[in-house]
């Protein structure tokens, strides 16, 4: 009954480079929030005494909306890992 072991409903995956559905309308709503309460959330901000406490949060909110650069490392993981998954699956990359 069901699969077997090391059987998939989806055998090519998602295809490389597409957009994570969830991750994107979640992205969407919260630009969205951002972009129509803008004036209430930098007033909010601008409430808070501390620059320190400010600051974090300026950068939390673009992280919700911006991507954060990969480094050199984890480029090298993602690399090693697509080559090692085409390796063990003997797919193409």
């Amino acid at each position: 009954m069901g699969l077997r072991k090391g059987q998939t409903n989806n055998p090519k995956g998602r295809p490389k480079g597409s957009t994570n559905n969830i991750s994107s309308e979640l992205k969407e709503k919260l630009t969205g929030m951002l972009a129509n309460n803008f004036e209430s959330f930098e007033e909010d901000i601008k409430a808070i005494e501390k620059p320190e406490v400010r600051a974090n949060l300026y950068v939390k909110a673009l992280a919700l909306v911006v991507a954060r650069p990969k480094d050199e490392d984890e480029k090298e993981i993602e690399r090693q890992t697509t080559l090692l998954m085409a390796k063990l699956f003997q797919t193409d990359q």
